[in-house]
């Protein structure tokens, strides 16, 4: 009976994520776009199957998948070893990154990058962050500490400075340029005291 109610749940909510673009989908189909009655069953049909997959698809993560996560959590943090829980933790994002398929098909889509190196380089970047998060509930860091102290480093080096010769061979003094305005193009230098050393 238990069971019976969470899957009554499970498919209570895969059908408030579903129903609403279902009914968009069809109301464009009968008023914009007609289609005929055979494909506007077999989407009647997708739909309901799709409603009893994901409710059936949620069920499981949450009777299989979560425990094993809980279970995998519980025991990493009772074996107070750090370097093992890093290095799971850094594991567990590679591997979950690498199997994502959105980003599989985002790197098909880069053609100017290779799909491997793009797949590995966002990859080990999510498990290195995994690692700091770890480090962070592990130690009781709080995110508002953790956030203020990273975005206070980035803001701390200020305006950067820099000294261009231009192909005249005219040195400008130090143009100040703030990191937000890399983008923003430099006037000429004329605009600019022009020293003549």
């Amino acid at each position: 009976m238990y069971q019976k109610q969470i899957l009554m749940e499970k498919l209570k909510e895969a059908t408030a994520s579903v129903l609403p673009i279902s009914l968009i989908v069809m109301a464009i189909s009968f008023v914009l776009v007609p289609v005929d009655a055979g494909l506007m069953l077999s989407f009647v049909i997708a739909t309901a199957m799709l409603i009893l997959g994901m409710g059936l698809f949620t069920l499981g993560a949450d009777m299989s998948m979560s425990r094993i996560g809980n279970y995998m959590g519980s025991k990493l943090t009772k074996s107070r070893k750090l370097p093992l829980i890093l290095t799971v933790s850094f594991a567990l994002g590679v591997a979950i990154t690498v199997a994502e398929p959105d980003l599989q098909v985002l790197a098909g889509n880069v053609p100017e990058i290779d799909t491997t190196v793009l797949i590995l380089t966002v990859s080990v970047g999510v498990g290195f962050f995994l690692m700091l998060c770890m480090v962070r509930i592990l130690f009781s860091i709080s995110l508002r500490t953790t956030l203020i102290k990273n975005l206070g480093a980035r803001s701390a080096g200020g305006p950067r400075t820099s000294r261009r010769v231009w192909p005249s061979g005219e040195r400008c003094w130090p143009i100040r340029r703030s990191l937000s305005s890399r983008s923003i193009p430099e006037p000429p230098c004329s605009v600019w005291a022009i020293s003549s050393d």
